[in-house]
């Protein structure tokens, strides 16, 4: 697990270390670019156990600070969604210390800068899920493991307006591990996963 970064610069196509580096070390772990332009930085995992601290990049002074509060719950392999209210939606995961999968999921507040409870669990405990920002501001929460060897068809719909979690069997085909989603402009979900049927490598 490593605690530098660097910066990539897309007229040189050239990454440029950071002299500063963040507070511990991870991998694993969720990055969001906040509307203030700094980047949010949350859980993951040093290489024994999964981490909670969660901290910001400023990309102007190039450093590191850690958040008034870190995650409620250590988590690594989880979501992290920039919502349209401009706060982060951190979902599932795992905790390795414990070791126990995660159904359970957490809003950052950038003016805060700390973390609460959502109100509402998903109705399943999972890593390695993916996360869409739909156009109605509700995030969608698809596929996952439950373990190494077990995948997930099951997603979640989360709404930040009412606080609902609502869970959904969209009947798709084989089990979903890393899956990629996108909408298109009627608010549709289409869906792209590794298949782990044998003979298969791929459907959507």
């Amino acid at each position: 697990a490593l605690s530098t970064a660097q910066i990539y610069n897309p007229s040189t196509r050239q990454f440029a270390a950071i002299s500063a580096g963040m507070s511990v070390t991870r991998f694993r772990q969720g990055a969001n670019l906040l509307g203030n332009g700094k980047v949010l930085i949350a859980g993951g995992h040093n290489g024994t156990n999964s981490v909670s601290v969660s901290e910001l990049y400023d990309p102007g002074a190039q450093t590191f600070t850690t958040t008034a509060g870190g995650l409620i719950t250590p988590r690594d392999l989880h979501t992290n969604t920039l919502l349209s209210n401009g706060k982060v939606l951190a979902a599932g995961g795992e905790n390795t210390a414990t070791p126990a999968r995660l159904s359970t999921a957490e809003i950052f507040d950038p003016t805060t800068g700390r973390w609460t409870a959502t109100s509402l669990s998903m109705n399943t405990n999972r890593r390695e899920l993916t996360d869409t920002l739909l156009l109605n501001g509700k995030v969608l929460l698809a596929g996952g493991t439950t373990d190494t060897t077990n995948s997930l068809s099951v997603a979640d719909t989360y709404n930040p307006a009412g606080e609902l979690m609502l869970s959904h069997d969209f009947g798709m085909k084989g089990d979903q591990t890393n899956p990629s989603l996108a909408i298109d402009a009627s608010n549709l979900p289409y869906v792209v996963w590794q298949d782990t049927r044998p003979g298969l490598e791929s459907t959507g």
